[in-house]
C-alpha cells in the first residue's frame, strides 16, 4: 500500500531541510503541550496545602507562557510543512504538464480529457494534503500519544491500561472507515472525470451538438452524471462526518472506565 509513496521520495529529498525542521517543530510543540497538564497537577497539589494569590498568579503565568511558546512552534510547523507541500504540488504540476507535452498523439486518443483534468486538479490536491497536513497531524498524534503514554504509565499503570482498552476497537473502526472512504473517494474521482470529459467534448464539439439538435439529450446526460457526482460526494461526506464521532465515542468509553475505576480507588483510599 505504501509502494506508490516511493515516487514522492525525490521530492521529499529536495525539501528534506524543511521536512526535518517541520517535524522538529512538531516534536517541540508536542513536548511543550505535555507540560500543561503537569503544571495543572502541580498547581492543584500546591493549592491543596495552602491557597495563596502569589501561587495562583505564578502557575497562571506559567500556563500562559507554555501556551504562547507552544503557539509559536505550532505556527512554525504549519508554515514550514504547508509551504513544503505547496512546493511539492507545484513541482508535480510542472512535471505533469511537461510530461503531457511529450506524449504521442495515440496517448491522447486513449486518455480521456476528464481523466487528465482530474489528475491535474483533485489528485494532485490529495497528494499535497498527504505531503503536508497528513505528515503534520500524523506526527503530532504520534509524539503526543507517546509522551502521554509515558506519563500515564508513570502515574498509574492499571488506569492507563484501562484507558487503552478501547484502542483495538478504535483500530478496527479506523480500518473499516478508512477502506470505505478510500473506495468512495475513488468513485468520486471517477465521476468527476466523466463529468469533466463531457464538458470538454461538448464545448469542443458544440457545432456538431447543435447541428444534430442534441442539446436536450446532452443536458440530460450531463444532469445524470452531475447527480451521480453529487450522490458520491454526499456519501463521502456522510462517512467522513461519522468517522470522528465514532472515534470520539470509543475513546470516550475509555474515559468513562477510568472515571469509574478511579472513583472506586478514591472511595477505597
Amino acid at each position: 500500500m505504501l509502494d506508490p509513496l516511493r515516487y514522492l521520495l525525490p521530492y521529499f529529498k529536495k525539501y528534506r531541510r524543511a521536512l526535518l525542521s517541520g517535524v522538529l517543530a512538531i516534536l517541540v510543540s508536542s513536548t511543550i503541550g505535555l507540560l500543561s497538564p503537569l503544571l495543572v497537577g502541580w498547581a492543584v497539589d500546591t493549592l491543596r496545602q495552602q491557597v495563596r494569590m502569589a501561587t495562583l498568579l505564578r502557575y497562571a503565568g506559567l500556563l500562559i507562557g507554555v501556551a504562547a511558546f507552544r503557539g509559536v512552534f505550532t505556527y512554525l510547523q504549519r508554515m514550514i510543512l504547508v509551504t513544503m507541500s505547496r512546493n511539492i504540488e507545484r513541482d508535480l504540476r510542472n512535471r505533469f504538464f511537461a510530461s503531457l507535452q511529450t506524449q504521442a498523439q495515440s496517448f491522447f486518443h486513449r486518455s480521456h480529457t476528464g481523466d487528465l483534468m482530474a489528475k491535474a486538479t483533485n489528485d494532485l490536491a490529495a497528494v499535497r494534503s498527504m505531503c503536508g497536513p497528513a505528515i503534520m497531524y500524523g506526527s503530532n498524534t504520534v509524539f503526543t500519544g507517546l509522551g502521554s503514554l509515558f506519563f500515564m504509565l508513570k502515574i498509574h499503570p492499571p488506569l492507563t491500561l484501562l484507558a487503552l482498552a478501547s484502542m483495538p476497537f478504535v483500530a478496527l473502526t479506523t480500518k473499516v472507515f478508512g477502506q470505505r472512504i478510500h473506495h468512495l473517494f475513488g468513485q468520486v474521482q471517477e465521476t468527476f472525470s466523466h463529468l469533466s470529459t463531457q464538458v470538454q467534448e461538448n464545448m469542443a464539439g458544440v457545432r456538431v451538438v447543435r447541428a444534430y439538435a442534441r442539446e436536450q439529450a446532452e443536458e440530460e446526460r450531463f444532469a445524470r452524471r452531475n447527480q451521480a457526482n453529487f450522490e458520491g460526494n454526499r456519501q463521502l461526506i456522510r462517512w467522513n462526518s461519522a468517522f470522528n464521532p465514532a472515534l470520539q465515542g470509543l475513546v470516550g468509553l475509555g474515559y468513562v472506565a477510568v472515571l469509574w475505576y478511579g472513583g472506586l480507588l478514591v472511595r477505597s483510599s
